[in-house]
């Protein structure tokens, strides 16, 4: 399943509004990624990349025998980062999406992800 946001950032005056907005997303995407981390399959799981003092998610929403075609996941971060080079999409060797999945994974297992 393609990750659209629930809900829109709207930065409002107050910070806890909008961090509820995140938690809802991110929950929502991080979902849709066990549940294909389930299945065993690389498509629709994300991965973050790091950028100024955050992050910025992008989902793998097409996979060739070669190549992964990752977008931009909005709505997770608050500043609308984007990476440089990924944009708000791109195209990747399909190795290189696996290792940037099998990495995340790894870390999840010594920093596993919790929601409020």
């Amino acid at each position: 399943m393609i990750y659209k946001p629930l809900s829109p950032i709207n930065i409002h005056d107050k910070w806890n509004v909008t961090s509820a907005i995140i938690d809802k997303n991110f929950r929502h995407l991080y979902e849709i990624d066990q549940e294909q981390k389930l299945k065993g399959e690389l498509l629709h799981r994300y991965f973050s990349v790091t950028v100024a003092d955050g992050k910025a998610f992008y989902q793998i929403t097409k996979i060739t025998k070669t190549s992964a075609s990752v977008v931009l996941c909005e709505g997770i971060n608050p500043d609308n980062y984007c990476d440089p080079i990924l944009g708000l999409g791109s195209v990747l060797p399909v190795a290189r999406a696996k290792a940037l999945i099998r990495t995340r994974d790894n870390l999840e297992q010594i920093f596993p992800v919790t929601f409020r």
